[in-house]
């Protein structure tokens, strides 16, 4: 099976790549399902919308491609709303379907040639416990910049968390370490900290650290793992996921081998 993979761009940390997918299908099928994933259909988008768009419809044009896999977040929030997808494609990171308003039916994308795998890491929800649990009143939300770019949903859903809680609630761009500290006004009193993937693992744990001297409690949005890194709370069980979910993709994929249409295929990705 001839793979496409797309990611947003060269990351200090990635949750899942394409020797993760070849590793997993070897692992579970053997010699039964071979991933053929060439260095010419493994595109990042250098961190650019128009680079991953295009680079998306090299993929869905290449003859020598039969499944195209969005391993990014933002790659995966593309796909998903493109109109039509000429091949079987899977949006693997999609962390809010309801936020990122994406289509469902009946547990599947119920569209044509496309499925996702999502936890429903509801941020509304992650935003609302946090509060609850801090009660703060000036909330910054990093975000990266392509994120932010990608999916104007998060300024909309900022808004009405916003009136949800009575807190002011602020989203900064941020593509490494020092923005991350700079964009922090003088009367935030939390940290929502949704995927920063060009950070380093060495980033993250400088950037917790950092909080955690200017007591400025923190919410990672991924999960337990970036706990592990210092930051304070999460909601989330992601610890060991990369393994989980290259082998979800992969059984996603022997699906669409044996003929499934990918709008049929459950989207949910349980936690551990």
């Amino acid at each position: 099976m001839r793979v496409g993979v797309l990611i947003d761009g060269p990351a200090a940390r990635e949750r899942v790549t394409a020797n993760d997918l070849e590793q997993a299908a070897k692992a579970v099928y053997g010699d039964g399902l071979v991933l053929a994933i060439t260095p010419q259909t493994r595109l990042d988008g250098n961190w650019s919308a128009a680079k991953l768009n295009a680079a998306l419809d090299r993929l869905e044009a290449d003859p020598q491609v039969d499944v195209v896999v969005a391993l990014g977040f933002a790659a995966s929030h593309l796909v998903a709303h493109r109109a039509q997808l000429p091949k079987p494609t899977i949006a693997a990171s999609i962390l809010d379907p309801v936020l990122q308003a994406l289509s469902s039916k009946a547990g599947t994308s119920g569209r044509h040639n496309f499925t996702y795998i999502t936890g429903f890491n509801r941020v509304e929800d992650q935003v609302e416990t946090f509060h609850r649990t801090i009660g703060f009143s000036h909330l910054v939300v990093l975000v990266d910049p392509l994120a932010l770019q990608v999916v104007p949903e998060l300024q909309t859903k900022a808004t009405e968390l916003q009136a949800a809680t009575g807190a002011s609630v602020v989203l900064r761009p941020t593509g490494n370490l020092p923005e991350a500290l700079a964009s922090l006004p003088p009367d935030t009193d939390a940290v929502y900290v949704a995927p920063l993937m060009r950070l380093s693992d060495a980033d993250l744990r400088s950037l917790a650290d950092q909080l955690a001297q200017r007591k400025l409690p923190s919410f990672s949005l991924l999960g337990r793992s970036e706990v592990e890194q210092g930051l304070l709370l999460s909601t989330s069980s992601d610890t060991e996921q990369s393994e989980r979910l290259a082998r979800r993709v992969v059984l996603d994929i022997q699906r669409i081998v044996e003929g499934e249409d990918a709008a049929g295929i459950e989207v949910a990705f349980p936690g551990e």
